[in-house]
């Protein structure tokens, strides 16, 4: 009995000690992953004048607002849903042009049909495919999930995201912001000094900013 005795203590001791080192893992694993969501990926540094060599189509009727995404990023759907609450805020209000980056040519493809069909099918939208980020370079993107929006004069009024935290869906200043400068219908001349901006977060889109963005918002 004696041994029994002396044997169960430091097997206690070691259970403890197993459980002790397994609850400071799984709570340093937590704090590892909220440390990552409430991270905001790099910001635009966004042209504060629509660039004259993109491609997409800017209304000069409306705001038009820009969404740079990456089809591959966890963080993109939870962007995708918010712009479909921002359109409901705002119906035929603003045009949208969702940038899905893609590779260049000559890399593996990427579907992106599922993400591209949920947001075809919104009103006012137009979806473009990026090969190798020419136009997300051009926009200054660095991170998906990247919102600007551009007046119907083409300045730029708006730089941020829409989400509270990676893959996190939910209210946000983001959001709020962009509905106050559609409804406000003001068209500035170069750079507004009351422009919104606000955290992105989502994915690096591997894209560097352009030298030719002369002025640029705020990072």
């Amino acid at each position: 009995m004696s041994g029994i005795r002396t044997r169960l203590p430091r097997a206690r001791r070691r259970v403890l000690a197993g459980a002790l080192v397994w609850v400071v893992l799984v709570f340093g694993g937590l704090l590892v992953l909220v440390d990552h969501a409430s991270a905001p990926g790099a910001a635009a540094l966004a042209p504060v004048r629509w660039p004259g060599d993109s491609v997409l189509a800017r209304d000069d009727r409306r705001p038009t607002l820009v969404a740079l995404l990456h089809p591959k990023c966890p963080c993109s759907r939870a962007t995708a849903v918010e712009l479909q609450r921002l359109v409901a805020r705002l119906p035929h209000r603003l045009a949208i042009d969702i940038v899905l980056l893609q590779p260049a040519a000559g890399e593996e493809p990427w579907n992106d049909s599922a993400m591209r069909a949920s947001l075809a099918g919104l009103p006012d939208v137009h979806v473009y495919g990026d090969p190798g980020g020419v136009e997300s370079t051009r926009f200054g993107a660095r991170t998906s999930g990247q919102l600007l929006l551009y007046d119907s004069g083409g300045a730029l009024r708006f730089a941020g995201g829409i989400t509270p935290a990676r893959a996190h869906e939910g209210d946000t200043y983001g959001a709020d912001a962009i509905v106050d400068a559609v409804l406000s219908a003001r068209d500035v001349d170069g750079v507004d000094p009351h422009m919104a901006t606000s955290p992105v977060f989502g994915c690096s889109l591997g894209t560097a900013p352009s030298g030719r963005a002369a002025g640029r918002a705020a990072s």
